[in-house]
């Protein structure tokens, strides 16, 4: 069976490149939602995006409300961030984001500027789902109060809130932080050489590597091998090797993309809670994967570092398709530092 690989996206977005709000939802909605390969039913589809784009919209919030292009979506897609429990930004810093997407829709459309015609294009859902309570009284009186979006009565629940005098069930806005993001993610590579030769992916046969880190990490993901044009149903775990435990497991569709840095197709598989890797313990990276064969790694490397972290990989007993140090599955590990 033939095997294609990738040379369509040089310009695909990774979690570890500059991006910007509207490369997000644009490119990813053409290349896997409009790709002819993609077989899925287009309700799927657009759950998966959704799912790819929120992760990196986590990550890089302030890239992304900072971009120009943030500007230009449409009010459900800036709806859809602002719920978001994990972002990587300062309340406030997403209010100013939020205020200058409402200006630029009140010049759109030629109405009379003013904060109660922001607050109507904005939405209740939008403005309820900014968490002023979470920001400093200085950053609410000198940001938020001047914009004029919030009623006379709201003022007046934030200023009793600060004074210490109104109860936090009595607030009409959400008083809990978000989660922040994870911080700069970064990306181990087990080897800079691939084979053109096909990996199977048969979804019955599992592959599997153990790692260990001479300092904690938090483990946020691991790229997998794909080919061009291909659809993968995963289903990825670790594993205390232990105790045979499983920390974490993640189940997903996905679809390669090219990596940037160094140019096969793969894809992340994002962990939803990241799993933290204690030094000198060894775990088990354990990978169902279906769909079209793969490409996969030669000459593996048992020792890399990164950030001043030894990643060492060992073969693993779990492993029955093959998989192991000098050869097989996962290209990358995606971590952030403790």
């Amino acid at each position: 069976m033939s095997c294609k690989f990738s040379t369509w996206q040089r310009n695909t977005l990774y979690l570890h490149s500059p991006i910007s709000a509207l490369n997000i939802f644009r490119n990813i909605y053409r290349r896997r939602m409009c790709s002819p390969s993609c077989r899925k039913p287009r309700s799927l589809r657009i759950k998966i995006w959704k799912n790819g784009a929120h992760r990196l919209i986590e990550t890089h919030t302030e890239n992304a409300l900072t971009s120009e292009e943030f500007v230009t979506l449409e009010r459900s897609v800036v709806e859809s961030v602002v719920k978001r429990e994990r972002l990587n930004v300062k309340e406030v810093d997403l209010f100013k984001a939020i205020d200058r997407w409402a200006t630029k829709e009140v010049e759109k459309q030629r109405l009379t500027p003013g904060g109660k015609v922001k607050r109507r294009i904005l939405g209740e859902k939008i403005v309820k789902a900014i968490r002023f309570p979470v920001m400093s009284q200085k950053e609410f009186a000198s940001v938020v109060v001047d914009c004029d979006i919030l009623t006379k009565k709201e003022i007046g629940f934030m200023m009793k809130h600060y004074g210490g005098v109104g109860l936090e069930a009595s607030l009409p806005f959400m008083h809990s932080p978000r989660q922040y993001g994870t911080g700069p993610l970064h990306r181990v590579y087990r080897s800079a050489m691939h084979s053109a030769t096909c990996w199977p992916c048969n979804g019955f046969l599992k592959d599997a590597l153990g790692v260990s880190v001479s300092k904690p990490v938090k483990l946020q993901g691991v790229q997998h091998f794909g080919s061009e044009g291909g659809e993968y149903t995963v289903s990825l775990e670790v594993k205390d090797t232990i105790n045979s435990f499983s920390l974490v497991k993640q189940t997903g569709t996905y679809f390669p993309e090219e990596d940037e840095t160094h140019f096969y197709d793969g894809f992340d598989v994002m962990f939803d809670h990241p799993v933290c890797l204690e030094k000198g313990k060894v775990y088990d990276i354990v990978s169902l994967i279906k769909g079209p064969p793969s490409l996969f790694v030669t000459n593996g490397k048992e020792y890399v570092e990164a950030l001043g972290i030894q990643f060492s990989f060992s073969n693993s007993a779990a492993s029955s398709n093959g998989t192991k140090v000098k050869s097989g599955q996962f290209p990358a590990l995606i971590f952030s530092t403790m």
